[in-house]
């Protein structure tokens, strides 16, 4: 089975963490945290660094500031919800009154290949991955999800299927990338 790692796309709008505790919470999404039923929609907003920015169009995935969060409008996650729900949480999001969804990836794996990725370490601790620049993984015969995270990076980055990635490009679902893992 092959896996990706989820990039996203420069030319849509993108949305930030409105507030120090959107940001807190948001982070917080490291593969193993499952939030609270009492789940309070977390603001986020339109990141606008440019004047050209707010010209951007929208995006099915909506480039976020973390990479740990996969973001999505709230007819993205209506299509996907059956695919993906026993794999995380989507979790709402309040952008100015429009909701999106945040999808907490409660499913970690250790296959990350230390020999053959290319990794950049801690200096103060040579065992902290502290970014992957190559992923290389492990034979993954036993992995039969569609949506993981890899506990090197505390849940940082999102691995998906092949499955997942058919999905999203057969809907012809915006906002995303794909990048192949060895």
């Amino acid at each position: 089975m092959r896996f990706y790692v989820l990039k996203p796309v420069n030319g849509f709008k993108a949305s930030v963490p409105a507030t120090d505790e959107s940001l807190d919470t948001l982070s917080a999404f490291d593969g193993k945290t499952r939030f609270a039923a009492n789940w309070v929609p977390q603001v986020v907003e339109y990141s606008i660094d440019r004047p050209s920015d707010e010209r951007l169009p929208r995006s099915a995935f909506p480039t976020f500031a973390l990479p740990n969060v996969l973001v999505m409008s709230e007819e993205t996650a209506a299509l996907l919800h059956q695919f993906l729900k026993s794999h995380g949480k989507f979790l709402p999001l309040d952008c100015g009154g429009e909701r999106y969804w945040a999808f907490n990836v409660l499913n970690q794996f250790d296959v990350l290949d230390l020999e053959r990725s290319e990794l950049e370490y801690s200096n103060s601790d040579p065992t902290r991955v502290l970014m992957i620049f190559r992923y290389a993984i492990k034979k993954t015969e036993g992995i039969k999800v569609p949506i993981f995270k890899v506990p090197q990076l505390d849940g940082l980055d999102i691995l998906v299927s092949e499955e997942f990635k058919n999905l999203v490009e057969e809907a012809n679902l915006q906002g995303l990338a794909f990048e192949v893992v060895d």
